[in-house]
């Protein structure tokens, strides 16, 4: 029914970037910016690539990470940026 094997690739895969996916490290960087305080840095990046509101660093949102991080103006700037909130994000 399923094959017992499957087959070999002989070549190495190229890896393209897709649009609309966030590369993990500029999720990290703007996260790390949040974290370290620096919203004007982060704020710069998001307005640069607008879908690093949807970034997502070990399941901590850009909004979760200004949350946690006392930024609440930084928070609501990113929900007016695009940013959905999830129901940990919310609470």
């Amino acid at each position: 029914m399923f094959p017992t094997a499957l087959p070999i690739l002989h070549r190495p895969l190229a890896v393209h970037p897709r649009p609309g996916v966030i590369d993990p490290a500029t999720a990290r960087s703007v996260i790390a910016a949040i974290d370290e305080g620096d919203a004007p840095d982060a704020e710069a990046m998001v307005l640069d690539d607008p879908t690093l509101v949807l970034a997502d660093r070990d399941g901590i949102s850009p909004v979760r990470a200004a949350a946690y991080a006392g930024q609440a103006g930084l928070a609501t700037h990113l929900v007016g940026l695009g940013a959905t909130l999830d129901v940990f994000d919310a609470a």
